[in-house]
C-alpha cells in the first residue's frame, strides 16, 4: 500500500460546463512508476544504478525504494545545474555522478554499464525502467489502484520512454490515448497496439 496506494481523481473546471478528470500520482513520492518498481529488488544485489534525464522521475523512484529497503541507488546524469528532482533523489541517500561532455543519453548510459560492470552486486535498470516484467506488474497494480472507477475513454499523457503508456494500454485497451512527446523522440513501434494520436510539445523537457 506505501508503494501502490488507490488512484486519486480530481475534477478541474477549466471553462464553463467542461471539466478535465486528472489523475493525481503526483501525491506519490516517486511518481507512478514506483508502483512496480520492487520488481527489480533482488537479494542478491546490493547497488542500484539507473542513467537517465536529470528531469525524469525514476531517479525519485529509485531513491525512495532504495530508502525503504536499505539498498545502495546510483543515478548518472549529464552534468549541468541540479534539478528539483535530483535534489530530492539525493534526499533519499542516491549518489550522483555527472557526466560531462560527451554526454549525449547514449554516453551516460555507457558509463553506468561499465560501473554496473565492475561488481556483481550491482544492478543497472533499463531506461524508462520499461522491461518486460515491470510493465507487466505496473499494468497489475495499476489496475488494482484503479479499483471500480469508470475506465477513461480518452486520456492525455506524457511520453518518453513510452513504459507507463504501455502499461496502461494494457489496461484500457479501448481507451483513445493523446500521446504528448515531451523530450525523446516517440517512435511509431511504440505506438501499436492500441488507439493513439501522437502530439510533440513545443517546450524543451525541462521547461513548464
Amino acid at each position: 500500500m506505501e508503494l501502490n496506494p488507490p488512484i486519486i481523481i480530481e475534477k478541474f473546471k477549466v471553462k464553463t460546463n467542461f471539466n478535465v478528470k486528472v489523475v493525481r500520482d503526483d501525491y506519490l513520492v516517486g511518481g507512478t512508476k514506483q508502483r512496480s518498481l520492487s520488481v527489480f529488488l533482488d537479494p542478491n544485489k546490493a547497488e542500484y544504478i539507473y542513467a537517465g534525464p536529470a528531469q525524469g522521475y525514476a531517479q525519485v523512484a529509485l531513491a525512495y525504494l532504495g530508502s525503504l529497503n536499505n539498498k545502495k541507488t546510483t543515478v548518472f546524469l549529464r552534468s549541468g545545474k541540479e534539478t528539483k528532482l535530483t535534489k530530492k533523489a539525493r534526499s533519499f541517500g542516491a549518489k550522483i555522478i555527472y557526466v560531462k561532455p560527451p554526454n549525449k543519453l547514449s554516453d551516460i548510459q555507457l558509463n553506468a554499464q561499465k560501473y554496473a560492470s565492475k561488481r556483481k552486486d550491482r544492478l543497472l535498470l533499463p531506461f524508462g525502467l520499461g522491461s518486460t516484467d515491470f510493465i507487466e506488474d505496473l499494468s497489475i497494480n495499476i489496475k488494482q489502484a484503479w479499483g471500480r472507477k469508470r475506465k477513461p475513454k480518452r486520456m492525455w499523457i506524457v511520453a518518453g520512454s513510452g513504459t507507463i503508456l504501455k502499461s496502461l494500454s494494457l489496461i484500457f485497451p479501448q481507451c483513445m490515448f493523446l500521446v504528448v512527446q515531451v523530450g525523446k523522440r516517440i517512435w511509431p513501434d511504440q505506438l501499436e497496439g492500441f488507439k493513439s494520436k501522437l502530439y510533440t510539445a513545443e517546450e524543451k523537457f525541462w521547461e513548464d
